[in-house]
């Protein structure tokens, strides 16, 4: 399992997070991988699954589950059901990508720098002129 500092996050809170790990991962270890938003969705206990809740709580939870396991074990699922779902210890138990620590970044002036000092990208395929 490969390790990472993760560094910003904001049914959201739990993509947010997620993302922002995969984000890390690519530029932080080389490893391009997709990991699972239902996992912190159904398994956080400490927020509301798909009624939101504190991305740091999120982090909390990454680094205290010792990580994410991919997608493809965990599949995402509540934006089918429009319901947090139970959390599936089977499922959970092997990640493959783990946080040691994060920080939140607050304000126009870190996230301009955080956003200088790694970059930004959008797909701007569906974009049309």
């Amino acid at each position: 399992m490969q390790s990472i500092l993760a560094k910003l996050s904001t049914r959201a809170q739990a993509h947010s997070a997620t993302e922002q790990v995969e984000s890390d991962a690519i530029r932080e270890l080389g490893i391009w991988t997709v990991l699972s938003p239902q996992q912190p969705v159904s398994c956080d206990r400490i927020d509301d699954g798909c009624r939101g809740g504190d991305p740091s709580n999120t982090y909390q939870y990454i680094r205290q589950a010792r990580g994410l396991a991919y997608e493809s074990a965990y599949p995402y699922i509540s934006g089918q059901t429009q319901s947090s779902g139970r959390c599936d210890e089977s499922k959970a138990s092997y990640p493959v990508i783990s946080v040691e620590s994060y920080r939140q970044v607050s304000g126009e002036a870190q996230m301009a720098e955080y956003v200088g000092s790694t970059g930004a990208s959008v797909d701007s395929s569906p974009w049309k002129p």
